[in-house]
């Protein structure tokens, strides 16, 4: 801002303009701090906001982190969020990859970065959880299983219906005083 001094003489009349210049850059923030979406979900909108209109361009950069993979789990194309002269929204799509893998929750991690004609918001990071919709199931091998009584090992090979990027425990259990077994898996 600038300062005036303004003195006048009894009878005269002065006129005097202040020009203020406006240095208070608007204020961008993420639209939310933390979302859950399924691996079928295709498509996901990340949104930002400024807090006003800008006349001239402004151009967010972001980082991206997570245990999901971009280019496997998710794939991002762009590394900014850009607000056009007058616009005060602007979004990333992240396009979500429903692969075959039985995995857990993968999560992307987007955090804006500073720039020179924007200030920080409240909101400038923002998680994604993206839920496995895979399944894995187990079945044994085909055939006969016929060992002699007091057999310490039998070799028993399961077969997974698909990959896992997780350990599949399969709970075995004879009960007490019985000799054989029904087992669900």
């Amino acid at each position: 801002s600038q300062q005036a001094e303004l003195s006048t003489e009894v009878g005269q009349t002065t006129v005097t303009s202040l020009i203020l210049s406006q240095n208070d850059a608007p204020v961008v923030s993420l639209d939310y701090a933390y979302r859950i979406v399924a691996e079928d979900s295709v498509a996901i909108q990340i949104g930002t906001r400024l807090s006003r209109f800008s006349d001239e361009t402004i151009t967010v950069p972001f980082t991206v982190s997570g245990t999901a993979t971009n280019g496997v789990d998710y794939q991002i194309l762009t590394a900014v969020f850009e607000f056009p002269p007058g616009s005060w929204e602007a979004e990333v799509t992240v396009n979500i990859t429903d692969d075959l893998i039985v995995e857990g929750i993968e999560d992307i991690f987007i955090q804006l970065l500073p720039v020179a004609n924007a200030n920080p918001g409240t909101s400038q990071t923002v998680l994604t959880d993206i839920l496995d919709n895979d399944q894995v199931h187990v079945s044994f091998e085909p055939g006969s299983l016929s060992y002699f009584e007091g057999a310490t090992n039998i070799p028993v090979k399961l077969t997974l219906s698909k990959l896992s990027s997780t350990s599949t425990t399969i709970p075995i259990t004879v009960p007490a005083g019985e000799t054989s077994a029904v087992f669900t898996i």
